[in-house]
């Protein structure tokens, strides 16, 4: 609590299909997470809608390369392009985006991460900075967000801050993928901003 926004900022208003953010200018992002966001789409309307996505957006590839930077235009305009074509809320393809990121790097190289915590979810959420250093060291310009931690009971209460704007909806698919993948049963929420701006959801936990 009381974290800062690690990174210097000058923002643009950019609209992006029917969703409307306020974007860094001169900010990427690696691949690695532009190729995550394409299974949602997959698995929601199949290949050649992904292909048509692309073209919307002028993506000519289709393919994200992981150590790749892109512009986060290009984030926020595929999410804006998918909203449309299946005419599904940003905020909704945003949370599917953030179980399914879960799952994507559970499986992947960065697979052990998950593994330290030994199932216990809330020491995870307490390892996620040191995590997104040691990532920051193959990724070095890397613009990761801060997550803090409190326990309130049998609940726990997630803070969050990002350079980018808009994506709080995928902090709750990721909080609700990592519940699953740890056998956790309960809710997520998001709940009123902290005193010093940060972005708070409550996980709910049952049993």
């Amino acid at each position: 609590p009381g974290m800062v926004s690690p990174h210097q900022e000058t923002r643009a208003t950019g609209r992006f299909g029917i969703w409307s953010v306020n974007l860094m200018k001169d900010s990427n992002m690696y691949g690695l997470a532009n190729r995550a966001l394409k299974q949602p789409v997959l698995m929601r309307a199949g290949p050649a809608v992904w292909t048509e996505i692309c073209t919307v957006v002028g993506f000519e590839e289709e393919e994200f390369d992981d150590l790749q930077q892109y512009p986060d235009s290009i984030t926020y305009e595929i999410v804006g392009a998918a909203s449309e074509r299946l005419d599904t809320p940003a905020e909704e393809l945003l949370r599917d985006f953030g179980r399914h990121w879960i799952l994507f790097t559970s499986q992947s190289r960065y697979g052990d991460f998950y593994k330290q915590a030994d199932g216990d979810l809330e020491e995870f959420l307490r390892q996620l900075n040191g995590i997104h250093e040691i990532v920051a060291e193959s990724m070095p310009e890397l613009l990761p967000p801060n997550f803090g931690v409190e326990v309130s009971g049998s609940d726990l209460i997630v803070f969050y801050v990002s350079d980018r704007e808009g994506l709080e909806p995928m902090v709750l698919g990721l909080l609700e993928g990592l519940m699953e993948l740890f056998d956790f049963k309960g809710e997520v929420s998001q709940i009123d901003d902290s005193e010093y701006g940060e972005s708070r959801f409550l996980i709910s936990l049952k049993g």
